[in-house]
């Protein structure tokens, strides 16, 4: 199984979103677009897993405690050496430490995670040509103002590779509770 924890995004984030590639597309090049349907926040990616590692993150996710959790959209961006096209999420605090508590759960599951800083966002597109990317970056209605949401919930998802894309498939719900 291939795992990864997320938060899923509120259907009118998914409209704002589509809306804004449907506009881009015809002037982004050689882009791959994610779909609709792939669209997340991660919180930790987990690679390939055992079942054995499969309950026990779900069994450690079970046990956080987190309130409702604020998200906020900001400026689309791009991460150039990874050729990701993306929507950057404001971190704050209550979002980075249930992404550290996903974190330490998966480490104690067996898990090797990233070691660099926690940067959320949302990939909307990916390219091997840096050019796309840049001739993208500069478009000027690439500065969308987007809404706001609040996570009600983060999940399991496992994820299938395929020469059409990746599928993901939710494996595992866990609520946010509370006011945030």
């Amino acid at each position: 199984m291939r795992l990864f924890v997320a938060i899923p995004l509120a259907s009118g984030i998914v409209d704002e979103l589509a809306s804004l590639c449907a506009r881009l597309r015809p002037q982004a090049g050689e882009l791959r677009w994610s779909t609709p349907e792939t669209w997340h926040i991660t919180l930790v990616f987990l690679g390939e897993s055992t079942m054995e590692q499969y309950r026990c993150i779900a069994a450690g996710l079970g046990q956080l405690q987190c309130p409702a959790l604020p998200i906020h959209l900001e400026e689309p961006g791009i991460f150039e050496r990874a050729g990701v096209f993306h929507v950057g999420i404001g971190l704050n605090p209550t979002l980075l430490s249930l992404q550290q508590g996903v974190q330490t759960a998966a480490q104690t599951c067996g898990f090797r995670v990233e070691a660099r800083r926690y940067q959320p966002h949302i990939t909307l597109a990916r390219t091997r040509n840096p050019l796309s990317l840049r001739k993208l970056q500069a478009l000027p209605q690439i500065r969308p103002a987007f809404s706001s949401f609040v996570a009600h919930e983060f999940r399991i998802y496992e994820s299938f590779l395929g020469p059409a894309g990746a599928r993901h498939e939710i494996r595992d719900r866990f609520p946010l509770g509370g006011q945030a």
